[in-house]
């Protein structure tokens, strides 16, 4: 026992005297040389930025953030921003406290740096005519791929060719343009806007019924069945489905609500979006994601004539005649590319459609001629006296006073408030630069550009851009329409 005892001694003091100094001068060899390494990268690196941007003749980018080095503050007013729906408008503001013509600033949150631009020029740019030096980005597609997983949205390239050529066609006019699945819908929403004794609504906040009502309607489009966010009685309570757990109808749209604003926080952040807390969205994904895969093995058993609980008809709720969930399944039966594929066509198709519906009201609510006008030509065209001819696509698109209302909405007031591309190579924005902001940008390979629909102002949208606000005030009296005599 002496023996072994003595012979762990000389041992430990073998490797002590003799290995330990050794690896740890390596070791600090080997850290000095990647610090040396990082710094020689840096200096080179904004050497050769600092020659490309006196070559093509850019100029410095003005910042809101001079005096916050490390955009704390930045992230905290963006984050609060966001909490009270009012982003567009912050983002906006934030331009507006620069100077003359700030259209297009640096932000910096959290060492992060980007530029944020409401130039239509520097927009067209970086969607059209140099659209080649432009991605999306590994930072957007593994924040958005947290949620739906690799999908339409997330993917480029090869990819993102092949998934677009499956899901496209069938997005079809001879397939979807039965209008019915959206008739029940609005009529739920109607029946909430209740007139008082003088036939008109007290103020309403149309923008959360709103994002109900798209709910429900994108979910039966989808999937078949509704979620029925807007009449909570209406909602099955459902069993659960081979290859998934029981899925809650009740928190649906709640969970999909606060994981959409995670989302909306994290891309701020950039490669640091792992900072952000995420133990309640990783909650709120579950229990999204519990529902559409209930949804996808029931549609993928019925295809295959299983006959389950699950596959029961639930009492209320009627299948649309399109389902694209239907359709895809005819391509492929994997639960996982199903569930990436239609779960972000349910974010998107939602949020956008309520956005534009919240900004065409609020539009309208402050243009009583314009409100007038479209609903005389709306009683015109679908009204009791233009016969019982079916509402279809074909009629809505040659309504044309009701087009141009929907596209000046959508100019004023982006359904998508802001999105993300990063450089793909070392090239420049047409405008922005300099003290007067006429000159160009030098924008660096994997550099991040946002745009963001806070761009109204005088100078880009006319005078109408002087109605500004927060999409959570779309607040409007609604009369019930009285039958023609």
């Amino acid at each position: 026992m002496d023996l072994r005892r003595s012979f762990d001694r000389g041992r430990t003091h073998l490797y002590q005297s003799h290995f330990t100094p050794a690896i740890k001068w390596v070791l600090i060899t080997v850290i000095i040389a990647v610090v040396i390494a990082r710094l020689f990268h840096g200096v080179r690196g904004r050497r050769r930025r600092r020659l490309l941007a006196q070559l093509w003749g850019c100029g410095p980018v003005r910042s809101p953030d001079r005096n916050d080095p490390f955009g704390w503050k930045a992230f905290t007013t963006l984050r609060k921003a966001r909490a009270e729906q009012r982003m567009p408008t912050q983002l906006g503001r934030s331009m507006d406290e620069i100077g003359r013509n700030p259209h297009t600033v640096q932000r910096r949150i959290l060492w992060n740096q980007s530029l944020i631009t409401r130039d239509a020029d520097n927009i067209k740019c970086i969607l059209s005519d140099r659209v080649s030096h432009w991605e999306f980005g590994v930072i957007r597609g593994k924040i958005l791929g947290l949620f739906t997983g690799p999908s339409l949205f997330t993917k480029e390239g090869r990819e993102w060719k092949d998934t677009r050529s499956w899901v496209r066609p069938q997005f079809s006019h001879d397939l979807i343009q039965n209008l019915d699945v959206f008739g029940s819908h609005v009529q739920e929403l109607c029946s909430r806007l209740q007139p008082d004794s003088h036939g008109w609504t007290s103020t309403t906040d149309l923008q959360p019924m709103f994002f109900n009502m798209t709910l429900d309607v994108i979910s039966e489009f989808l999937y078949g069945q509704s979620v029925h966010s807007q009449n909570p009685e209406k909602q099955a309570i459902l069993k659960g489905a081979r290859g998934s757990g029981v899925p809650d109808t009740q928190t649906f749209a709640a969970n999909l609500d606060e994981a959409s604003d995670w989302l909306a926080i994290a891309p701020a952040l950039g490669r640091w979006y792992w900072l952000l807390p995420s133990k309640d969205f990783k909650r709120q994904r579950g229990v999204v994601r519990a529902l559409v895969d209930w949804y996808i093995h029931r549609t993928i058993d019925k295809k295959n004539g299983e006959k389950k609980n699950h596959d029961e008809k639930v009492k209320g709720l009627e299948p649309a005649r399109f389902v694209l969930l239907e359709e895809l399944v005819k391509l492929t039966s994997d639960p996982t590319w199903l569930r990436n594929e239609t779960l972000s066509l349910l974010t998107a198709g939602r949020s956008t459609t309520a956005a534009l519906l919240s900004w065409l009201f609020y539009y309208l609510a402050r243009h009583p001629a314009v409100f007038h006008r479209l609903r005389s030509t709306i009683l015109d065209d679908f009204g009791v006296e233009a016969g019982e001819a079916p509402i279809s696509f074909g009629r809505l698109r040659a309504n044309r006073y009701l087009q141009n209302c929907i596209n000046e909405a959508m100019r004023l007031g982006s359904p998508a408030h802001s999105s993300s591309r990063q450089a793909r190579i070392d090239t420049t924005l047409p405008r922005g630069g300099g003290p007067e902001g006429e000159d160009p940008i030098f924008v660096p390979k994997a550099y991040i550009t946002a745009r963001t629909s806070g761009e109204r102002t005088w100078k880009i949208s006319g005078q109408s851009a002087g109605i500004t606000g927060s999409v959570l005030g779309t607040t409007f009296h609604l009369a019930r329409a009285q039958e023609p005599a």
